[in-house]
């Protein structure tokens, strides 16, 4: 992991989530699949594939993170980076600047990669 600890990546993810966060938000219908550029606009999921490629970039292992499906605390449905470190999922969420466990947010969860899923259990 380019030679970096899990408290190191843990703030590295931290940046990310603030930095793209601090982008304005506006809903993409779901029929659109084009790549939304984020240096203007983006929603929940082009948020989350922002700080996907961003920790790419920093050469974060791809098989401790991914894409996850929740509905918020009204229901409407949600898209978030969840990433592995040790025994935990965190997750890095647009409606939230801090990164914790996935289990410590409001969210019901749709979907959580299998990959990540057997790393934690």
């Amino acid at each position: 992991m380019a030679g970096k600890t899990d408290q190191e990546w843990q703030d590295i993810l931290r940046g990310i989530n603030v930095e793209v966060n601090r982008f304005t938000y506006r809903w993409i219908p779901a029929n659109v699949n084009e790549k939304i550029s984020i240096k203007s606009y983006g929603d929940c999921r082009s948020f989350t594939y922002e700080k996907l490629e961003r920790m790419f970039a920093e050469e974060f292992p791809a098989e401790r993170m991914g894409f996850a499906s929740c509905q918020t605390e009204t229901g409407e449905a949600h898209a978030v980076l969840l990433v592995q470190f040790g025994k935990e999922l965190w997750c890095a969420d647009n409606r939230n600047q801090w990164v914790h466990d996935y289990r410590r947010t409001p969210y019901n969860w749709d979907w959580i990669p299998k990959h990540l899923m057997a790393l934690i259990n």
